[in-house]
């Protein structure tokens, strides 16, 4: 028994050292950053609570899989039609913001717009050259940027009768970590996005392109997708700031150097 105890110990005794060291590293990480505005205490207790946005596929199957009279046309803010699908897929690309629907053997890439005039919520094409992964919330072009591009795992929503467009986040849990294309995260992020549910401090939603709720997206591995809570993270002010949002090219875009793949669901 006293062998047991003393091996139960021993194993305890190790894991506490392991988190107390990760601890002490993250601590320093954040330390070293310069210009910043460290969240008080009772901040933090409703910090950082994140989940993830994507840009899904929806195939002609799904635009099909209803009846007739289920059916709703995806429409621009000029009634055109982009495209007839089920509910469903309506309802999906209204929530995510962009979504590719195929129609007829074509993927087109559709981004949510505004209401026309009889409260119809409409979307648009996107075909521009600068946001090809999508565009911010279209009643954020009220606060000044004509333009404003996600960014694949650079970019959040967040809510912009606390933050503004263009601030700049610090997240020490990211920083290192491996994406898609091969890179490492810096931990920096731009907010560049609003959402009907992103309310409140350190409510983020982080926008990961192509890569949905599954094993494929590192965002989704490490938790954010979920109820998890972080809540170590900082506003960015300053030099800093700036550096930043002139390497991202905010409020356009900086392309990956590898292709991204595109992956959903």
């Amino acid at each position: 028994m006293y062998k047991v105890m003393l091996f139960i110990f021993l194993i305890v005794s190790c894991a506490s050292h392991q988190i107390s060291t990760k601890v002490s590293t993250e601590l320093k990480t954040i330390k070293s950053v310069t210009s910043s505005v460290i969240l008080t205490a009772d901040e933090k207790k409703k910090l950082l609570t994140p989940t993830i946005y994507y840009i899904p596929r929806h195939t002609d199957f799904e635009n099909n899989d209803c009846l007739e009279i289920e059916k709703t046309n995806l429409i621009t803010i000029k009634n055109e039609i982009i495209a007839k699908s089920c509910r469903k897929v309506y309802k999906a690309c209204e929530m995510e913001g962009t979504c590719i629907v195929e129609s007829n053997g074509k993927s087109v890439l559709i981004n949510i717009d505004e209401r026309n005039s009889e409260g119809v919520r409409t979307f648009q094409v996107i075909q521009d050259k600068y946001c090809i992964y999508g565009l911010g919330a279209a009643r954020d072009r009220v606060k000044g940027y004509r333009h404003m591009c996600i960014d694949p795992f650079y970019s959040v929503a967040a809510d912009l009768s606390i933050y503004n467009l263009g601030d700049v986040l610090f997240v020490p849990l990211l920083k290192g970590l491996i994406l898609p294309d091969g890179h490492k995260h810096n931990g920096y992020f731009i907010v560049r996005d609003s959402g009907g549910l992103i309310k409140g401090e350190g409510r983020f939603d982080f926008f990961t392109g192509y890569f949905g709720i599954n094993r494929k997206n590192p965002f989704y591995k490490l938790g954010l997708a979920g109820d998890n809570i972080f809540p170590d993270y900082k506003l960015i002010k300053g030099k800093e700031a700036d550096h930043i949002r002139k390497l991202r090219l905010f409020p356009y875009l900086k392309l990956p150097l590898k292709k991204t793949a595109q992956v959903s669901n």
